[in-house]
């Protein structure tokens, strides 16, 4: 008796709505719905139920997604491994037009270090954002991909977890998936949004400069990305914004 061949998966109806991001609309083709269920990347047709795409790769449960401007990219991020400690919240960023997989991206990690970036200065001015209160455990609570967000040009990624304290802000370069820059922030973000992108006012500098704006309880706040051949040179152009 010979072994049966594996069930290939046709069709998957309805997903959790319990997060944020969890349907994109194509930009640029109106007929394309993007989603996750599971550990499952769908690409959908809104008129037609019945045509599925599955993107294979994530190892836990999906957690959000995020569609580039130009509909080139797909971003999507999941919880950490729930069988070992410490393990990464994987981002996988897959090729639209090939619908395989270009980039992991493993930097949201409970127990990682945070590095300076060599290249990328992100800076803010510093506040007090007191997280809620809650029983201190000896061990980092399980992470997860809270926000995904690709800057207007698809030149980069900002990807955030979902830790009450101390939550990672992962900024990644999509030329070469390189990790850009990384940066503790007091509490969850509630949202990430990239602003225009703009030429630098630097005379020696070819390079843009990027916004980009997020929120934690109550203040939202804005970063500059600024490509910098010095390393740690400080950007005069942070800003902080708050709102009751």
């Amino acid at each position: 008796m010979t072994d049966a061949a594996p069930l290939e998966l046709e069709h998957m109806l309805g997903f959790a709505a319990t997060r944020d991001s969890a349907v994109f609309y194509h930009p640029t083709q109106p007929d394309v719905m993007v989603m996750y269920t599971g550990c499952l990347v769908i690409i959908g047709s809104v008129s037609d139920p019945h045509q599925q795409e599955f993107l294979h790769g994530h190892t836990e449960e999906i957690t959000c997604i995020s569609v580039s401007p130009s509909g080139n990219l797909i971003a999507s991020g999941q919880t950490c491994c729930t069988r070992v400690p410490n393990s990464e919240a994987m981002v996988i960023v897959w090729d639209f037009k090939t619908r395989r997989c270009i980039y992991v991206l493993n930097e949201l990690h409970n127990s990682a270090q945070l590095g300076r970036c060599a290249q990328f200065c992100l800076r803010k001015k510093s506040f007090v954002c007191p997280p809620p209160p809650s029983k201190r455990t000896s061990q980092a609570s399980p992470t997860c991909v809270e926000r995904l967000s690709f800057s207007p040009d698809d030149h980069y990624l900002a990807g955030s977890d979902d830790q009450q304290r101390g939550a990672k802000l992962c900024v990644w370069d999509m030329e070469n998936g390189s990790l850009a820059n990384v940066s503790k922030q007091p509490t969850t973000l509630s949202f990430l949004c990239w602003g225009a992108v703009v030429a630098s006012t630097r005379k020696m500098s070819r390079h843009d400069q990027y916004k980009l704006f997020g929120a934690c309880g109550a203040r939202v706040f804005r970063f500059w990305l600024e490509f910098d051949v010095r390393a740690g040179a400080a950007s005069p152009w942070d800003h902080e914004c708050t709102s009751d």
